[in-house]
């Protein structure tokens, strides 16, 4: 069973990911020539991201869980 606060720091964890996204897809289309591939790349991540946040519950323990271990690979892929 969760603890009251595990939700929310998952979704604040979401929260930094999607900040963090956001600056790179600035910096990058802010470049002289930005490489488009990359950019598709980092809106479709941003996205997913996005969608998770909105979609997650507090029913989603095992995904909750997963966010709040750093060495879980889907800390690493955000």
């Amino acid at each position: 069973m969760l603890k009251p606060f595990e939700y929310e720091v998952a979704i604040e964890i979401l929260g930094q990911s999607q900040q963090t996204l956001v600056n790179e897809i600035f910096n990058e289309s802010e470049k002289d020539q930005p490489n488009e591939k990359y950019l598709k790349f980092l809106e479709a991540k941003q996205k997913l991201v996005d969608d998770l946040m909105d979609e997650l519950d507090l029913d989603d323990e095992y995904i909750i869980k997963r966010l709040l271990d750093k060495d879980d690979v889907i800390r690493e892929l955000l």
